[in-house]
């Protein structure tokens, strides 16, 4: 508890400095995905994580080249909800404190209302190259990932 405890005042003071800046967690019994969608319906940036699935989040199991990835639905059921267009957003480490943001070119160009599995289907290609190139990076201590061994 103590570990949560710093990492929010660390997060309060993030966003003192930041003021634009929010960090949003989904919680039990919160309402997060009808906030982000009215964030997104004001026109404002949301980035959600889309690469993992902890706690009590709905995920949706997607596969490619054999491997299956558990996805969070969230973020794909936001997309559905408001048609709003898609950027994959990644961070790599190039050494101590040192990051690179990558933006690549939108997965969904936004302006209708796709179905999840739409989303879903356009998002992974783009998460497994990324995984692929920089699997080194990639810690997840859940169980997030299958492979077919047929």
């Amino acid at each position: 508890m103590r570990l949560q405890q710093l990492r929010e005042q660390e997060l309060r003071e993030e966003e003192r400095r930041e003021p634009h800046l929010r960090i949003h967690y989904n919680e039990p019994g919160g309402h997060l995905g009808m906030e982000l969608c009215r964030r997104l319906m004001a026109g404002e940036v949301v980035c959600v994580q889309g690469d993992r699935v902890i706690g009590d989040v709905a995920p949706t199991l997607s596969t490619i080249d054999g491997v299956t990835y558990r996805i969070p639905r969230g973020p794909l059921v936001l997309a559905e909800v408001t048609g709003v267009p898609c950027y994959p957003v990644f961070l790599t480490r190039n050494g101590l404190l040192s990051y690179r943001i990558e933006l690549g070119r939108p997965f969904f160009e936004g302006g209708r209302k796709p179905k999840a599995a739409e989303v879903s289907a356009a998002w992974l290609p783009v998460m497994h190259q990324f995984l692929l190139q920089h699997w080194d990076q990639w810690f997840v201590f859940e169980p997030l990932v299958t492979r077919d061994r047929t």
